[in-house]
């Protein structure tokens, strides 16, 4: 009988052992689980700023007209003031004016 109480004993050791161990085992993840999740919050307020950075320059960008628009324009305009002048000048009358 001292010998199954024993045995019992011993039994009962290990399993609060091994309970004990999971219990510092969970509590290990969750503090590296914790830590993961303050890490990825970070990251995730950094992607947000570069993201609305991102938006802003390409708003920026499609409002401002690039140098082949811009030289488009100039040349049209040029073009468009030899033509009123060449109707001025064979005596048309022309009210028109590029600005």
């Amino acid at each position: 009988m001292e010998d199954l109480k024993k045995a019992l004993t011993e039994v009962r050791d290990e399993i609060a052992e091994k309970i004990e161990s999971a219990k510092t085992a969970n509590d290990e993840m969750k503090t590296s689980l914790e830590a993961q999740i303050a890490e990825l919050k970070k990251n995730e307020g950094e992607l947000q700023t570069a993201v609305n950075k991102l938006s802003t320059d390409l708003e920026k960008a499609s409002k401002t007209p690039s140098e082949k628009t811009k030289s488009f324009v100039a040349e049209l305009k040029e073009n468009l003031q030899k033509d009123i002048a060449s109707l001025k000048a064979k005596g048309a009358k022309v009210n028109m004016e590029v600005k």
